[in-house]
């Protein structure tokens, strides 16, 4: 495939996701997504040299509590760092909506050293205040 992307991984392993062997290619990307993978020709506002890397899917985090703070820190750099693109959150128990018990609310907040203040009360407006602040990775 040929044309000009928004960013184009070149010489690099590729791991498609898809269980079979890893090969070298390029990884072209437009809007936000995958755009063509292998022999990519053509160019990008931004071009990576991929030799020595390895260009995979975003991994899965099942077991995160990456919720209690990603209004703190919406572009969740720490995930995204280590090639974690989907969070998934409310685990143990715990979780910032909906919020039932304001005492409880306050002691979740103070146990996980959180400075935060609740503008929302049921999951549905949680999950706007946290689509609002700029969320980075998938929650």
């Amino acid at each position: 495939m040929s044309g000009r992307y928004d960013l184009l991984i070149r010489d690099t392993a590729i791991v498609d996701g898809t269980g079979q062997a890893s090969y070298r290619g390029s990884v072209a990307v437009s809007g936000g997504r995958i755009a063509a993978l292998g022999a990519v020709e053509g160019g990008a506002a931004l071009e990576i040299d991929g030799a020595g890397l390895t260009t995979c899917p975003g991994f899965v985090d099942a077991h995160s509590h990456a919720d209690l703070s990603i209004l703190q820190v919406p572009g969740a750099e720490n995930l995204l760092m280590q090639g974690i693109t989907t969070f998934v959150g409310g685990n143990c128990g715990i979780a910032l909506a909906p919020i039932r018990d304001g005492s409880y609310f306050a002691a979740t907040l103070k146990a996980w050293n959180l400075d935060i203040r609740a503008t929302w009360a049921t999951y549905g407006e949680f999950l706007r205040e946290v689509e609002s602040a700029g969320l980075a990775p998938n929650y």
